[in-house]
């Protein structure tokens, strides 16, 4: 009985030792102190009229990135099990003993932790660029009619008074010349103030968004805009 108890704390303590050294890299890669490159990427797409990321970040989505670190973790912990506890008189098997661990216990709420911060973070970065929705949500040719009549681009304001027949609604201006430079410069300038737009941006060290799919879709639609 001795010497299953010694082998079983052998076991043991490689088991841990394995689930530690894989849970401990995830950890040690999302420590901001550590300088690592980001272990982990989503794509921002612009997929009309929302943009999306690939991975999603929808923590309830099983497809999503949230899950997939859950799942990398718990598969982690699985390894656990793999193996039947030698010492049959034990009350609890080698995974209960791992998973009531301090130090495994820590190290994986860190992790999750890490996951909702970077998470939010990217979150909120992504809003930042609905200030551009208007190239995706406005109808082109509907917008160019308007210029057409108006010789400039109306406001929502402008445009429910000009269809509500309100009478003091914008009055038909054909567009000058100039007006057309200025509406074709503008977008020239858009397209620069795009391109420039970061192609990657790190959250929290370790996720990194790529941002060139939503990057180029966006170009293409406000050079649409220029053309027409």
């Amino acid at each position: 009985p001795n010497y299953v108890k010694y082998c079983d704390d052998i076991v043991y303590k490689n088991l841990l030792h394995t689930v530690g050294v894989s849970i401990a890299y995830i950890s040690d890669n999302m420590d901001p102190e550590n300088v690592f490159p980001p272990l982990f990427e989503s794509r921002l797409e612009l997929e009309i009229p929302n943009l999306i990321f690939i991975p999603s970040l929808d923590a309830n989505d099983k497809k999503g990135f949230y899950q997939l670190l859950h799942s990398l973790v718990n598969d982690i912990l699985f390894m656990s099990t793999l193996i039947p506890r030698l010492d049959k008189e034990a009350e609890q098997t080698y995974e209960e003993l791992i998973h009531n661990e301090a130090d495994i216990k820590e190290m994986k709420q860190e992790i999750l932790l890490s996951v909702d911060k970077a998470l939010e973070e990217a979150s909120q970065f992504c809003r930042d660029f609905e200030r551009y929705n208007y190239f995706w949500l406005e109808d082109r040719e509907y917008c160019m009619e308007l210029f057409l009549e108006y010789g400039r681009i109306l406001d929502p304001d402008e445009i429910d008074m000009v269809a509500n027949k309100d009478p003091a609604a914008p009055k038909p201006t054909p567009p000058t010349i100039e007006a057309f430079r200025e509406m074709i410069d503008g977008y020239e300038s858009l397209h620069g103030e795009i391109d420039a737009i970061s192609p990657a941006q790190v959250f929290n060290a370790f996720f990194q968004v790529d941002v060139r799919p939503f990057r180029q879709a966006l170009i293409n639609i406000v050079r649409k805009w220029g053309n027409m």
